[in-house]
């Protein structure tokens, strides 16, 4: 069941992942491979995220800035609140952490004028979604009037809908495309179960508790429990990857031999994973005819 060497070698974030799911499956310490599940989770993510925005690049890459805008602006607020009575932190929290968030929110881009993630009018939603809360102002409640939207539209789906980038199960709803579509609901099936040991469910603990006896049959079903994890984990980055990869080529003009070797990666899945098989006729095939 373990993959070729060299499709283990540590590069990056993609390496540090596959480097935990192999010492996982080879250490004595099982425990490892809990926490390797856990790695693989961010691995699976990234092929939604991958698939959003190559549908729409300008659209998605925005909501992308956007969330990370919000993400600085909260850092921003925990900071004022806890560190503005510090004398030391005043030029930080009120000169260059504002020109900061200013920055992010019109980029500037080589050879453009400044381009505008975020409107004033959003920003002013999100900081008071943030600061104040409560029954939406009168404000946001006339500039959403004026708009003569047909839904009504709240403040907090407003900053959501706004800044948040979707999750891997709002991403399925936008495709449309069908057989897409099919693919990323089984991909998010694996998404699930990688889920459980990021939020700390029942099986993220399951090994670690295995491991605190020491009879021969728990030895036993701790090393069953063990080798079919981290198998499964240990494919499931990889397909991950493929995957990834495959939608990458099939996107560019000319993939400069990067088509070949990702075929011959696949090459290599599907002939060792049965679910790298399903997935494989589920989408990838028809992008290599």
């Amino acid at each position: 069941m373990t993959p070729p060497a060299r499709y283990i070698t540590p590069v990056g974030s993609r390496g540090i992942q596959l480097l935990s799911s192999s010492r996982a499956y080879r250490e004595p310490d099982k425990r490892l491979i809990s926490d390797a599940a856990s790695l693989v989770r961010e691995q699976v993510e990234k092929l939604f995220i991958v698939v959003l925005v190559l549908k729409d690049p300008t659209r998605w890459i925005t909501q992308y800035l956007r969330n990370a805008l919000k993400a600085d602006l909260v850092e921003f607020l925990v900071e004022l609140d806890e560190h503005s009575g510090t004398a030391r932190h005043l030029e930080h929290l009120k000169k260059m952490y504002p020109e900061y968030l200013k920055a992010g929110q019109r980029i500037r881009v080589p050879g453009r004028k400044r381009i505008t993630i975020a409107s004033d009018f959003a920003m002013r939603a999100m900081r008071h979604q943030l600061e104040v809360g409560g029954p939406d102002p009168k404000w946001f409640k006339d500039a959403m009037q004026k708009r003569k939207t047909k839904k009504k539209q709240e403040l907090r789906l407003y900053v959501r809908d706004y800044f948040d980038f979707p999750t891997p199960g709002r991403i399925v709803q936008l495709i449309k495309d069908p057989e897409l579509k099919l693919f990323l609901r089984r991909w998010h099936k694996e998404y699930s179960f990688v889920c459980q040991y990021t939020h700390v469910a029942l099986g993220k603990g399951m090994i670690a508790t295995l491991s605190e006896f020491k009879s021969k049959e728990a030895g036993e079903r701790l090393e069953t429990y063990s080798q079919r994890l981290s198998g499964r984990i240990l494919f499931t980055s990889h397909t991950a990857a493929a995957s990834a990869c495959a939608m990458v080529v099939n996107a560019l003009v000319n993939t400069y031999g990067a088509e070949t070797e990702v075929r011959h990666h696949w090459a290599e899945l599907h002939n060792r994973a049965l679910p790298a098989r399903a997935f494989w006729n589920l989408y990838i095939k028809q992008i290599f005819k």
